[in-house]
């Protein structure tokens, strides 16, 4: 075994027969002097790489990290791999910029094209394009339901379209997605008040809650509230929204007006008197005041004060309560016999609302009262076919032209549209009663006037024709009691009331008690409209 040595450059025992030491790669052997110089002892050396001085027996270069027994930098291996991860590094933030920039992109596209497609529509509106315009805005929203701008853009042109119902959905919608879109609620409002129906009116409501839930400060929402309360017969409900409004305003004449009749509607003449005069010495000109001053008038019995009121209100032909105010008016004529007067405020009402249905059928009892038949035949008719609000009612004053004119059949459609629609009052169960009668059906006929009086035994009508029909049965002991029972129910001052002819009919009864002889005609003239 050959003798091993201490490396002279590491110190490590290594074979000394080898040329580089194993361990550091130093020289084992001694190399030949460069021939062209020799070094001198205690001479410094100088690094191959850089050719700082370096130290005898150094094995890096301290200055560049270079190995001096092999030549190898050690520091340019490191930078490499540095460098080649900082390549990696930048090469992936650039791809990672162009993905992010990319999605941006097409984020920024989708808005573009979304955009797009709402003004597109919007323009189409415009250009009375509706059909299509909502045709493009439906196909959207059936897509991206979430879309909110594109309903407000589709509510507004259903709205355009008289298509309330869906306006009317189209904002419900977004009022419930975006609660705090004042906007969207009051449109909601708008178009389902256009629809006038029950469900509509609690829709109406539930809208109007959301946003006075968001904006609790808003006295404009809770008058609303309050007013659509009133429409659902809310009245606990309506009179804390009116209590809101006046703690936001005190000085609200309007909200003081309407608060007035709300406690008058509720039997409160003292409350109602309190908030009417309140508002009309805050506000002596509001139409609302005055109109509602007239109303409670109305409702107190006082109707020359009504009448007042109301004229007054009517003269302000700039707002909407003076069509209020004419209906009103108009149906305090009908009540006093005066139907020539109320046509002429009807008139005025019904040219400025056409579209609300309790005007238009006013109007029909007021043309009705005149004896314009004809014309309350198609106001009648009308209301009676588009089945919306007081369809029921005009179903039933329909029968009663039909059976004055003796058209059974129609008579007979009219009373099953108005059952069907869910009326069932006195007044439809004494006609179908006396279309019995004109059919020769007396058992289905005094079933009817049973009815009839169950529904409401104050119905003078129904205790009228019961006794009618007992007379011609030859049952006038009956007959007679029910007619007496009509003369102290009826307001004997109405011209169709023929309290006289019906005396007259009952003092026969009396005189034919020793001889049942069954009376003449007579009776038959009686009979008072209903």
């Amino acid at each position: 075994m050959p003798q091993m040595i201490n490396c002279p450059y590491c110190g490590k025992l290594t074979d000394p027969n080898l040329d580089n030491c194993p361990h550091c790669g130093g020289y084992m052997r001694s190399r030949p002097e460069h021939p062209r110089r020799r070094r001198g002892a205690g001479e410094r050396q100088t690094c191959p790489n850089c050719h700082a001085l370096v130290q005898d027996g150094d094995i890096i270069c301290v200055a560049c990290g270079t190995n001096l027994l092999t030549g190898q930098k050690i520091v340019e291996e490191k930078k490499e791999t540095a460098k080649a991860s900082r390549n990696v590094s930048l090469w992936m933030l650039v791809a990672l910029g162009i993905i992010a920039a990319a999605i941006i992109l097409v984020l920024v596209l989708l808005l573009i094209f979304t955009r797009d497609v709402v003004a597109k529509a919007a323009e189409l509106g415009r250009q009375g394009r509706v059909v299509e315009a909502v045709s493009i805005l439906e196909k959207r929203v059936e897509k991206h339901p979430d879309d909110a701008r594109a309903r407000f853009e589709l509510g507004k042109l259903q709205w355009q379209a008289r298509q309330y119902q869906a306006a009317a959905a189209a904002f419900e919608a977004v009022s419930e997605q975006a609660p705090k879109n004042l906007d969207a609620a009051l449109f909601t409002v708008l178009c389902l008040a256009e629809a006038d129906d029950e469900r509509s009116q609690r829709r109406q409501v539930e809208a109007l809650e959301r946003a006075a839930a968001e904006y609790p400060a808003n006295g404009e929402v809770w008058h609303l509230l309050a007013l659509a309360r009133g429409v659902n017969n809310d009245i606990t409900g309506q009179i804390d929204a009116f209590e809101t409004v006046l703690k936001l305003d005190p000085a609200n004449a309007r909200a003081k007006a309407h608060l007035g009749m709300v406690q008058a509607l509720g039997g409160d003449y003292d409350g109602a008197e309190r908030y009417l005069n309140e508002a009309l010495r805050d506000n002596p000109g509001d139409a609302d005041s005055v109109a509602a001053a007239g109303f409670v008038a109305g409702l107190q019995g006082n109707e020359a004060v009504a009448v007042e009121r109301l004229e007054q209100a009517a003269a302000t032909t700039s707002t909407p309560i003076a069509s209020l105010a004419e209906t009103q008016l108009g149906l305090i004529r009908i009540a006093q016999g005066r139907p020539g007067e109320a046509l002429a405020h009807l008139e005025g009402a019904v040219n400025a609302r056409r579209d609300r249905p309790s005007v238009r059928f006013f109007y029909g009892l007021a043309l009705e009262a005149a004896g314009r038949s004809d014309e309350a035949w198609d106001q009648f008719e009308g209301l009676a076919k588009e089945e919306g609000p007081y369809a029921a009612e005009a179903s039933v004053r329909l029968a009663q032209l039909a059976l004055e004119r003796g058209d059974t059949t129609t008579a007979r459609n009219a009373l099953d549209r108005a059952e069907r629609l869910g009326n069932q009052t006195a007044a439809l169960y004494t006609l179908r009663g006396r279309l019995h009668v004109a059919l020769g059906e007396d058992n289905a006929a005094q079933d009817a006037f049973k009815k009839a009086i169950r529904a409401d035994g104050a119905y003078a009508p129904a205790r009228l024709e019961r006794g009618l029909l007992f007379i011609k049965n030859q049952v006038f002991n009956e007959g007679a009691r029910e007619l007496k029972r009509y003369l102290e129910l009826v307001d004997a001052d109405l011209p169709d009331a023929r309290a006289d002819a019906v005396r007259v009919v009952i003092e026969q009864l009396g005189e034919s008690n020793r001889a049942p002889v069954r009376p003449r005609t007579p009776a038959a003239g009686a009979r008072r409209t209903l």
